[in-house]
């Protein structure tokens, strides 16, 4: 068991202070650092070894809906190696917060919404997805201890068989069109589902848009596994008004199976065109193109508590796993 008296902390604005220290968690990489840009990186040392570390923002981060006057602190890219170096750790991480005048802490998440974040809190027993939040058990309950609770909720969900689905309407409702992925034009689509993803989820939750560029590396990493039939791009008048984005579940292959589940990643519609049944045909149809396609299942992947397609996924899926981001008064 760790002395708690013998853990200290060591803090810095670049990872240089923490470079030639032993770790007994994953070391954070240079460029996930660079990238995510924190205002501070925190290290639990204990004889030249990091037993536990972390990031913090406070300069640019989101709202809390319906308490704008709240000023934000985030805790990001956590790892702990137990709880004792966990609890000095999440100690400097509040006080460090606090003192730079915020109000309240969330956790984890990596500086904004569209990098990782989230805590698995009902796990069930289905193996991890390609791109889910993956964490040692213990952390949830290593926030709890600091005064953390649960303060939104996300929910994945399992279709068992697409081979049992309804067919779909043959056509989308409202005179829309729907296309899929043109492969021969990558980066003028790319551009429009970025434009189309900041209209789409401007009123979420912490939404903060991310930077064109970043969001263009995001989704070019995901090409070589992209199939462009399952990519389906809704437009009326021309211009893109919604979007589903499904690909295969590449961890079924990392544990040497088959691939034959298919993972909705992103639905989106306008606000505009919502409640029509655009988002309900869009997930139908996609989801006969992927039976089509040989997938046998579905997981409809990390949707919030209060979105849409939650409530459209409850048409067709059983629940799989829940997920939640913590907060805490400071």
């Amino acid at each position: 068991m760790t002395d708690m008296t013998t853990l200290q902390i060591l803090a810095g604005t670049a990872l240089t202070p923490f470079a030639g220290l032993e770790s007994t968690v994953p070391p954070l990489a240079e460029e996930t650092f660079a990238l995510d840009a924190p205002d501070l990186h925190l290290a639990c040392v204990e004889a030249g070894t990091v037993r536990a570390r972390c990031s913090l923002w406070w300069q640019h981060t989101p709202t809390l809906p319906g308490a704008e006057t709240e000023k934000i602190g985030l805790i990001g890219h956590y790892a702990a190696f137990d709880d004792a170096a966990a609890d000095v750790l999440l100690t400097a991480a509040t006080t460090r917060l606090a003192d730079a005048g915020c109000t309240c802490a969330l956790g984890p998440m990596d500086g904004a919404t569209w990098r990782p974040y989230r805590f698995v809190t009902e796990p069930g027993d289905h193996p991890p997805f390609f791109l889910e939040p993956t964490h040692p058990a213990a952390y949830p309950a290593q926030f709890a201890r600091h005064g953390f609770a649960p303060y939104l909720h996300y929910y994945s969900a399992l279709v068992p068989d697409l081979s049992a689905l309804p067919a779909p309407a043959p056509t989308p409702p409202l005179g829309v069109t729907v296309r899929t992925l043109d492969p021969n034009r990558l980066a003028a689509e790319l551009g429009r589902l970025y434009a189309l993803t900041r209209r789409c989820f401007a009123d979420n939750p912490l939404y903060t848009p991310p930077p064109e560029a970043a969001f263009l590396a995001q989704y070019r990493t995901l090409l070589p596994v992209i199939d462009p039939e399952l990519v389906l791009i809704a437009e009326h008048d021309a211009q893109p008004v919604g979007y589903l984005f499904m690909l295969p579940d590449l961890c079924q292959k990392q544990r040497g199976e088959s691939i034959d589940t298919v993972l909705l990643k992103t639905m989106a519609v306008v606000p505009e065109l919502r409640g029509y049944g655009l988002g309900r045909w869009l997930l139908a149809h996609g989801q006969q193109r992927a039976c089509e396609r040989g997938y046998r299942r579905a997981i409809h992947a990390l949707m919030h508590q209060r979105n849409p397609s939650r409530r459209i996924s409850s048409r067709y899926a059983e629940p799989l796993r829940q997920y939640a981001l913590l907060a805490r008064p400071l």
